[in-house]
């Protein structure tokens, strides 16, 4: 939209007009490599960041099916020794 402002402007012969068009589409072009370049910058803690808590569900996953493994063990002994 801009850019089709400043093509416009420039046809009228209004170059102030026309470069503060340009210059704004040039800002945010480079406002917005900008923040890409700070995200890839993030990238690896972000990433590593949730490998580790991703890790921990896991593991409290694993946990968890052992805990229900020991009790299962466990009500086994005790049905053992209660008819045995």
């Amino acid at each position: 939209m801009e850019f089709r402002e400043s093509i416009g402007l420039a046809a009228h012969s209004v170059g102030i007009g026309s470069f503060v068009y340009l210059r704004r589409i040039l800002k945010g072009l480079i406002e917005e490599a900008h923040t890409e370049a700070k995200s890839l910058n993030h990238y690896p803690i972000m990433k590593l960041d949730i490998e580790m808590i991703l890790d921990e569900k896991l593991e409290k996953i694993e946990s968890q099916k052992k805990i229900i493994e020991a009790k299962k063990s466990i009500d086994q002994i005790q049905q053992s020794l209660v008819s045995g």
